[in-house]
C-alpha cells in the first residue's frame, strides 16, 4: 500500500503521528510525508521521502498575526478560536492545497494519513476517491473552532466541486484518538478509536551522563514550556520558586532562548536547551510545562503528577483536562505567582494525585500504533492500485 503522509510542519504536529507512520512502514507499506521545508531534516533522520508542501510555521504564523491583528487584546484563553482557524485554515491550507494538488494527480497514493490542523489534505483526497486517516495529537478540537476551520477552508472545498462538511473532513473516514477516556469523554456515532500516545522526540544516542543520578537522592521536578511558548513563560516566578525546594531541576528551554535573559537560579536548578524528555519522565516526580499535548500524554502515560502552566493555543483545554482528570492541578496565567507555584508544587511533591498510576495503566491498555496497521489498511478500497516499491 501507498501511503501520504500530510501535516503542518511543527514539532507537536509532526512528532505525534510518527510512531503510526514507523508501523505502517514497518508493515512493509511504501511511506511519503508532504509537509513544510523545514521538517525536512526530521524526514531525513527517520529515512522517509520527504515531499516539500505548504508553509514553514514562522511565514504562516506572521501571516496569521496580520490577517487577524489585535489578538493580543483578548484573554490568552480565548486567542486559539481565532488564531486556529486563521493559521492552519485562511493562511495555510490554501499553499498546502496548491502543493498536495500536484503530489496527488502525479501518483496517486492508496491512502492519505493526516492530522487535525492539516486542512488542505480531507477535500483533495475526497474530490479524487482516496480514503483518509486522521491521527489527533491532544484532545479533540472545540466544536467552535472546528466550525470555523471548515468556514476558513470551505473555497478549497469548492474548488474540488465539493460542499465543506461541518466538521472540516476530520471525522469523515477514521480519526486515531491519543487521550484516554479519563481526560475526556469522545462523542458516539463518530469514527475515533483510541491510539496509545506514543511520539518521538528523535533523539540520537544516549543521554548525557549527568541525568542518571537524577531522582535518586532526592526528588527531580522536570520544567519545559515547549518549542513555541517559551518567550511568554513565566521563567522568574517558576524559577524562583523551585529554587526554594529540596529537589533536583531540569529546565528545557529550545534553541530559541536567550538563557541570558533567564533569572539566576538556585544551585539545584539546571538549564539545558535540550534533554531527551524520556530521560526525565522517568526519573521525575513532577512536571511543570505549558500544557503542551505531547508534554501532558508523555508525563500521564509515565504516570507523573503535573502542574500545568498554559499559555496558549490548545493548552488551556490540556491543563482543564489534568485537572479534571486528578492528574495534577492549573495555574493560570494570572495566578502565577512563585508562592502559588511553591504551593503547588509542593502539594504535587508531597502527596501524589492517586489517578496519576490508574491513568498510566489506562493508557498503557489503548491500542498502539502497530495494533492499529490492520485498522489503517482497512479502509484502502479493494483492487486499489499500489503505486512505489516500499521504503
Amino acid at each position: 500500500m501507498q501511503v501520504l503522509v500530510t501535516s503542518t510542519p511543527g514539532a507537536g504536529h509532526v512528532l505525534p503521528m510518527v510512531p503510526m507512520v514507523l508501523a505502517l512502514r514497518g508493515a512493509g507499506h511504501s511511506v511519503c510525508w508532504a509537509t513544510g521545508p523545514e521538517a525536512g531534516p526530521w524526514m531525513g533522520r527517520m529515512g522517509l521521502e520527504h515531499l516539500a508542501a505548504g508553509l514553514d510555521a514562522g511565514p504562516r504564523g506572521r501571516a496569521a498575526l496580520e490577517l487577524v491583528g489585535g489578538i493580543a487584546e483578548l484573554p490568552p484563553a480565548e486567542r486559539r478560536a481565532v488564531i486556529g482557524p486563521a493559521t492552519f485554515g485562511r493562511v495555510a491550507a490554501g499553499p498546502m492545497a496548491d502543493d498536495l494538488r500536484g503530489i496527488l494527480d502525479d501518483d496517486p497514493p492508496d491512502l492519505v494519513l493526516t492530522e487535525p490542523c492539516e486542512l488542505a489534505a480531507p477535500a483533495l483526497a475526497t474530490a479524487r476517491g482516496i480514503p483518509y486517516a486522521t491521527i489527533g495529537f491532544g484532545g479533540l478540537l472545540p466544536d467552535e473552532v472546528v466550525a470555523s476551520m471548515a468556514e476558513a477552508v470551505a473555497q478549497i472545498w469548492a474548488a474540488e466541486g465539493l460542499v465543506v462538511p461541518e466538521d472540516a473532513g476530520l471525522y469523515q473516514h477514521q480519526y486515531l484518538h491519543p487521550f484516554p477516556p479519563a481526560m475526556g469523554a469522545v462523542p458516539e456515532g463518530l469514527p475515533i478509536a483510541p491510539l496509545r500516545p506514543g511520539g518521538a522526540d528523535l533523539a540520537v544516542g544516549d543521554p548525557p551522563d549527568w541525568v542518571a543520578p537524577l531522582g535518586v537522592e532526592r526528588q527531580l521536578v522536570y520544567v519545559t514550556f515547549g518549542t513555541e511558548f517559551g518567550a511568554q513563560a513565566p521563567f522568574d516566578p517558576v524559577l524562583d520558586a523551585l529554587g526554594h525546594l529540596d529537589v533536583d531541576v531540569v529546565v528545557t528551554v529550545g534553541g530559541t532562548i536567550d538563557r541570558a535573559t533567564l533569572p539566576a537560579v538556585a544551585d539545584n536548578v539546571r538549564i539545558e536547551a535540550f534533554v531527551p524528555q524520556r530521560a526525565l519522565l522517568e526519573r521525575a516526580a513532577l512536571v511543570v510545562s505549558h500544557g503542551g499535548s505531547g508534554t501532558v500524554l508523555g508525563a500521564a502515560a509515565s504516570g507523573v503528577p503535573q502542574l500545568c502552566v498554559p499559555l496558549g493555543a490548545d493548552q488551556f483545554d490540556n491543563a482543564a483536562a489534568v485537572a479534571g482528570a486528578g492528574l495534577g492541578a492549573c495555574l493560570l496565567p494570572a495566578a502565577v505567582t512563585a508562592a502559588g507555584v511553591f504551593e503547588e508544587c509542593l502539594d504535587l511533591l508531597s502527596e501524589p494525585p492517586p489517578a496519576v498510576g490508574r491513568i498510566a495503566g489506562e493508557i498503557a491498555a489503548m491500542p498502539s500504533a502497530a495494533q492499529h496497521v490492520g485498522t489503517i489498511s482497512a479502509l484502502r478500497p479493494a483492487g486499489r492500485r499500489t503505486g512505489r516499491t516500499p521504503r
